[in-house]
C-alpha cells in the first residue's frame, strides 16, 4: 500500500468517518488517524462510529481548513490554535 502503516493519517473532511475507520483499522503501534470535518454532527456520528466499533486511535477534531490562491498557487490547509 501506499499508507505506512506506522505512521499517523490526516483525513481532512473527514465526513461521517467512513474512510477514518478503515484507516484506523489499518494503522497499528502508536500511528492514529487525525479526523478533521467543519460539522459539529459528523464528527459525533465518526466518535460514536469508533465508540461502537472499538476503535480508539482516531482523534477527532472539529475544524474548518482555510485556503487561499497566490499566484496561481493554492494554499490549502492553514489551521490555526491546533495542536496534535
Amino acid at each position: 500500500g501506499y499508507i505506512r502503516r506506522d505512521l499517523s493519517v490526516i483525513d481532512i473532511g473527514s465526513w461521517i468517518s467512513d474512510n477514518t475507520i478503515v484507516w484506523s483499522r489499518y494503522l497499528s503501534g502508536a500511528a492514529k488517524v487525525i479526523a478533521i470535518d467543519p460539522s459539529h454532527d459528523n464528527i459525533t456520528y465518526g466518535q460514536e462510529l469508533a465508540k461502537i466499533n472499538k476503535i480508539s486511535n482516531i482523534q477527532a477534531k472539529k475544524l474548518a481548513p482555510t485556503w487561499s490562491i497566490k499566484k496561481n498557487k493554492l494554499y490549502f490547509i492553514i489551521f490555526h490554535n491546533i495542536s496534535f
